[in-house]
């Protein structure tokens, strides 16, 4: 009969190669790469998703307080001692506007108020950005406009790119960027606002009291006498 030869194995030989080793530590390093960069993408997205949340929340409540003052613009006049003519409280031009509005009692200073909005850059001297600023003061029966240098301003918006606002008559089709009828006021105000890049649904509002004439400018028609 031959003999049995057994064959032991090498202990020496029963590990990885070098070649498998560096693989595996290859492959590893791929795979956590991937893993990093999928939660930076997520911790990116949620970032994103956030910031356009606290857009739209500024969306609304701006466009919520502005639709409310505007469209409660008083047509209260006041006579301007340079030139003696009877005017309205409201003045718009492409990045501004003042008015006399009626503010709600939950923003604590309610009735009747003159109020400005406008582009602003002045928060610090440093600072080169561009803000959406309100100014407000309580209306006492006025026979002069506010000092608005002295006034406090209020941030609604942060970074702003641009402001316009146009301006359109009752019964018109056309926008104005500058609205130049002292005594009536406009039928409708259009707000146009681009932050960060992106461009808001344009705000239009309906002023309820821009059919009303100041009654110091009815003109009575002198009688026709029929022949």
């Amino acid at each position: 009969m031959g003999k049995l030869i057994v064959r032991r194995r090498n202990p020496r030989n029963s590990g990885f190669t070098l070649v498998e080793v560096v693989v595996a530590l290859t492959l590893l390093s791929l795979v956590l790469l991937g893993l990093v960069g999928a939660l930076r993408n997520f911790g990116q997205t949620s970032v994103r998703l956030e910031a356009q949340t606290l857009a739209a929340d500024d969306l609304r409540l701006v466009s919520g307080l502005l639709q409310r003052t505007m469209a409660r613009t008083s047509s209260r006049t006041w006579k301007d001692p340079s030139t003696q003519a009877v005017r309205t409280w409201f003045a718009g031009g492409p990045e501004g506007l003042v008015w006399l509005g009626h503010l709600p009692v939950r923003h604590g200073v309610g009735g009747l108020n003159h109020l400005r909005l406008f582009v602003s850059n002045t928060r610090s001297p440093s600072d080169e950005r561009r803000y959406l600023a309100l100014q407000l003061t309580p209306y006492a029966g006025d026979d002069s406009p506010p000092d608005w240098g002295a006034l406090e301003s209020l941030v609604l918006l942060d970074d702003i790119e641009s402001l316009q606002l146009q301006y359109q008559s009752l019964g018109e089709t056309g926008w104005l960027d500058v609205w130049d009828e002292p005594a009536v006021l406009p039928g409708f105000v259009r707000v146009m606002i681009t932050v960060r890049g992106r461009s808001w649904p344009p705000l239009v509002v309906r002023l309820e009291q821009a059919e009303l004439q100041p009654e110091s400018q009815t003109v009575a028609k002198p009688a026709v006498r029929r022949k």
